[in-house]
């Protein structure tokens, strides 16, 4: 059996099971058509799994392993020897699988053929596309499509309905025609705005609360961290949970932090008091401590 028929009974059979053939499979079978080719059309040869994923594109060897055992299942590959290890190659051979129908894709290329070479050979408006002659090329016929006008190619959309012996044409329309009938969308402007938190029904009505949250609001603003529709959801709910007062605090600490989150707890007040003498700095604080040891040096000694 040739290496024609041999792809031609797989085209066949991937044609018709569809929903099992993928392109891991056709690269890796059309692969070990060619590499046995190479190797003189031998029964039985050595299939490494490396060498094949570098041959279709593959670089994860466990997919190449599952291409080939779906071979083997399907019965296109028989599998003489199965490696045991990375460092060993399978031994392989094909078999000749005659499909028994193999005329689904047959009949579908008839009749793609038939509709482009009799469908669109007559009733051209003008400005489309006109068909000449098929020119012969070997036992099938390829149409020649030719531009009657200067103008654009513009892309046709064809109803056609099936009939027993192909397709038949039924109407013809230009796309961009009806593209231009459709009114185009409408689109907001740009910059308009889509949510406006200042406009949201809060849990409590106090003006303190109020004046609070539009501060939230001017905050997250300021950091380009505008607030949106389900944060302030989440927010509102959490802050009902307080009562009026402490919620109202919970907020204003946030800003006065500068957090980009509400943190639903208020923390304690810094320990800095107005009239506290200023910090000391480091050499002061080394300065002392080493004074400090001094002391308990010469205190031990019953010098001091």
């Amino acid at each position: 059996m040739t290496g024609y028929e041999l792809t031609r009974q797989w085209w066949d059979f991937s044609f018709e099971n569809q929903d099992l053939v993928g392109s891991k499979h056709c690269a890796l079978y059309m692969w070990i058509i060619e590499k046995n080719n190479r190797l003189g059309w031998v029964e039985n040869f050595g299939f490494p799994m490396d060498e094949a994923g570098a041959a279709i594109g593959i670089r994860k060897i466990q997919t190449v392993r599952e291409a080939l055992n779906d071979l083997v299942e399907w019965g296109f590959v028989r599998m003489v020897i199965k490696s045991q290890n990375q460092y060993k190659a399978n031994v392989i051979s094909i078999i000749n699988c005659t499909i028994e129908s193999g005329e689904c894709l047959d009949n579908a290329l008839r009749l793609t053929e038939k509709r482009l070479t009799t469908g669109l050979s007559t009733g051209q408006a003008p400005g489309q596309a006109r068909v000449n002659q098929p020119v012969e090329h070997g036992s099938s016929t390829v149409p020649i499509v030719k531009q009657t006008n200067n103008e654009t190619n513009k892309p046709i959309n064809s109803v056609a309905a099936a009939t027993d012996d192909g397709f038949t044409e039924v109407e013809s329309f230009d796309v961009s025609t009806e593209e231009k009938k459709k009114p185009s969308p409408k689109v907001a402007a740009k910059g308009s705005p889509k949510f406006d938190p200042t406009k949201v029904d809060l849990p409590f009505t106090g003006k303190e609360f109020s004046a609070a949250w539009l501060a939230w609001i001017k905050h997250r603003q300021e950091i380009k961290k505008p607030l949106t529709e389900t944060a302030v959801d989440q927010q509102l709910k959490k802050l009902s949970g307080f009562d009026e007062p402490t919620a109202t605090a919970i907020i204003l600490q946030t800003v006065e932090k500068g957090w980009q989150g509400i943190v639903y707890e208020l923390r304690a007040e810094s320990k800095w008091q107005p009239n506290a003498p200023p910090g000391k700095g480091n050499i002061q604080k080394n300065y002392e401590s080493v004074l400090t040891a001094e002391q308990r040096i010469l205190q031990k000694r019953g010098l001091n």
